[in-house]
């Protein structure tokens, strides 16, 4: 027989009948996009947002629809026919039609995201492009993506972008130019309530764009400093301004390249040479060049009114070297060049010129004379030792 205390008995069957409150059946429906921008530009409108998982146990995928319909404010020309553009879809998913209602249009087969994968990360950032054709100045642009997972949907995100009455134009005189610490990019400066978008491809074709900045129109000019040598690069800039809301409009892209970036930039001219004749022949010493990529250093020698001839290709960074072929009696110029380890070799301009006569210095022989007498007096030649005398006796015992 098993004995239980009559408190414990008592507290478990109070707790065996008691139900708490109701709990709300688990959602399966997909949570809805987030962070939902756009951006309306002549290539069309460009939309991002956030993907999330799905709540139902085992999902792994979420679809999502785009909708869109185009409103034309009070007194606004409604948009020109386009015989090349086939007319848009219209569906009434996008709420009941209204009198603005210009145009309306539905993907379905928007951007879909899976899970798990990229490393199981919770939230996908998802990207897509439609063409919406040319929107009406003064006009608005109402978009709404709608998650789905399986035959659940989300409730919309939606926004808006309001279509400015003045169209922003391209950029004006945008062009590059090769540096060596990158490609500067340049433009005439614009006004600051805009700002313009610099974008990025590598190879003469194709390739994925890929966003550099967005910077002040007005200070005119851009370092890229991540662009690589030996890759050819093409550039884009365009004009954004705010249409609302977390929207944006662009204007016409401006383009610049392809440009294969190459390394031509040479090295400083040295500085510093001077000349120091010695007996092996004319020393040439110099300050050491900076350079990240110096390959070495070339000396020319010029002799009287002569031209100038390479002596020597100097590699590594020694900053001293010496012309044991410099004729004697004659007047020599020097110069020196530094190049780098690139392909092309580019060779600096000259440093300025030293000349000096040379003269070898000469060792003088110096005559053996015979040692000076000394003045101390020598010394008598030494004799054995002689034995002292007895000490006389008085012949007394």
């Amino acid at each position: 027989m098993v004995w239980v205390p009559l408190a414990c008995a008592v507290l478990a069957a109070a707790a065996c009948g008691r139900k708490g409150p109701p709990l709300p059946p688990l959602s399966r429906t997909p949570a809805p996009a987030a962070d939902l921008e756009a951006t309306l530009s002549p290539e069309g409108l460009e939309m991002a947002w956030t993907a999330r998982p799905p709540l139902e146990a085992g999902g792994a995928r979420v679809e999502h629809g785009i909708y869109w319909d185009l409103r034309a404010e009070p007194g606004a020309a409604p948009p020109a026919a386009d015989p090349e553009r086939p007319a848009p879809a219209v569906t009434g998913k996008t709420g009941p039609p209204e009198r603005s209602v210009v145009e309306a249009g539905a993907r379905d087969d928007g951007p879909a995201a899976e899970w798990p994968g990229e490393g199981a990360r919770p939230d996908r950032r998802l990207r897509t492009r439609i063409d919406v054709g040319v929107p009406p100045p003064g006009s608005r642009l109402r978009l709404a993506v709608v998650s789905r997972s399986g035959r659940r949907s989300s409730a919309p995100s939606s926004l808006e972008v309001r279509v400015p009455a003045v169209p922003l134009p391209a950029p004006e005189g945008f062009e590059l130019l090769a540096e060596e610490e990158g490609i500067r990019l340049r433009w005439r400066p614009a006004p600051a309530e805009v700002r313009l978008e610099l974008f990025r491809r590598e190879g003469e074709s194709g390739g994925t764009p890929v966003m550099l900045a967005r910077v002040e129109p007005a200070v005119g000019e851009f370092l890229d400093r991540g662009a690589r040598l030996g890759v050819t690069y093409r550039y884009a800039a365009r004009l954004r301004a705010p249409a609302g809301p977390r929207a944006w409009v662009a204007g016409p892209t401006a383009a610049a390249g392809p440009h294969a970036f190459v390394d031509s930039f040479a090295p400083k001219a040295p500085q510093g040479l001077a000349l120091l004749i010695e007996a092996e022949g004319v020393r040439l010493l110099w300050t050491p060049n900076r350079e990240a990529d110096l390959a070495g250093y070339r000396i020319y020698r010029r002799l009287g009114d002569g031209e100038a001839k390479l002596l020597e290709s100097v590699r590594g960074r020694d900053v001293t070297w010496v012309d044991t072929a410099a004729p004697e009696g004659q007047m020599a110029a020097y110069r020196l060049t530094a190049f780098d380890t690139s392909p092309r070799a580019n060779e600096s301009a000259p440093s300025e010129p030293a000349e000096a006569l040379v003269r070898r210095p000469r060792t003088l022989s110096v005559p053996q004379l015979p040692a000076p007498p000394s003045s101390q007096p020598s010394s008598p030649p030494q004799t054995a030792p002689q034995p002292e005398p007895a000490p006389a006796t008085s012949g007394t015992p």
